[in-house]
């Protein structure tokens, strides 16, 4: 597996489960580290070849940090920060400074969740200064949708990442391979149980084409061999012989007798 993305990578190969276990962890400790009685988990792994939706009230696709990207709708994100202060923020009488704070206290805590997301696959990446919405997080190849969902099991938010963000989480977890012992059949005798057919060349005749157009049953041919002239052996199809063989009666059939 390498770094470029390829037609025929399977999008599917982004849900195994290491991978799962990771982003599964990394959900529930940001749950622990935030929240102190609701607990998240992340409850459904979807492979797909495009965005095709986003979360309820027609939340956007926000980027955070370098690959995952959020998607969160206002109610959700409202009922997070509630949890997060233990309070009702919205029914709180906040100044336009307060709610710019809650606002960046928001902001703070969904992009912990990426950072702790990221940060188990082994994605190195700083966070930016400002999220920015995206169309499509799963551009060009596809990629992967974590819905995050309270114990209840309504979801709260979603994330996702593109293929090609996940190929080295994706090569991390694959099996460590012992060497092996056994060393490489050369090329003759990795091919030496192959059936090949043989013909054998008894001579040729040389025949122009209007008269070869004339022959009929009972015409002879003169080859440029000898009656008792060795047969030519090759393989079918080829025109260089690898060996002589003289032709032997045996009655029931004819045998070829190879010679040195």
């Amino acid at each position: 597996m390498t770094g470029e993305v390829r037609d025929w990578l399977p999008v599917e190969a982004i849900t195994r489960e290491p991978l799962r276990k990771k982003i599964t962890a990394a959900v529930e400790a940001w749950s622990g580290a935030w929240f102190a009685e609701a607990r998240l988990s992340a409850s459904r792994f979807v492979a797909a070849e495009r965005q095709t939706r986003n979360l309820n009230d027609g939340a956007d696709w926000r980027v955070y940090r370098r690959a995952f990207a959020i998607s969160c709708s206002r109610r959700a994100a409202g009922r997070l920060v509630d949890w997060a202060l233990d309070a009702e923020v919205d029914r709180a009488s906040l100044s336009k400074s307060d709610r710019q704070l809650v606002q960046m206290f928001e902001q703070r805590l969904l992009e912990d969740l990426v950072a702790r997301v990221e940060l188990a696959l082994g994605i190195e990446s700083g966070a930016l200064s400002d999220p920015c919405v995206i169309d499509d997080p799963l551009r060009p190849h596809g990629g992967l949708i974590v819905d995050v969902a309270d114990e209840h099991g309504s979801t709260l938010l979603s994330l996702s990442a593109a293929l090609r963000d996940l190929l080295p989480a994706c090569k991390a977890s694959l099996p460590a391979t012992m060497p092996g012992t056994r060393k490489l059949q050369s090329l003759r005798a990795a091919l030496a149980p192959t059936p090949v057919r043989i013909e054998a060349v008894l001579g040729s005749a040389q025949v122009v084409l209007t008269d070869m157009q004339s022959l009929a049953t009972g015409d002879v041919l003169i080859l440029d061999a000898a009656l008792d002239a060795a047969a030519a052996l090759r393989l079918t199809g080829s025109v260089h012989p690898f060996a002589k063989a003289q032709p032997t009666d045996t009655g029931a059939a004819m045998a070829l007798t190879l010679q040195a």
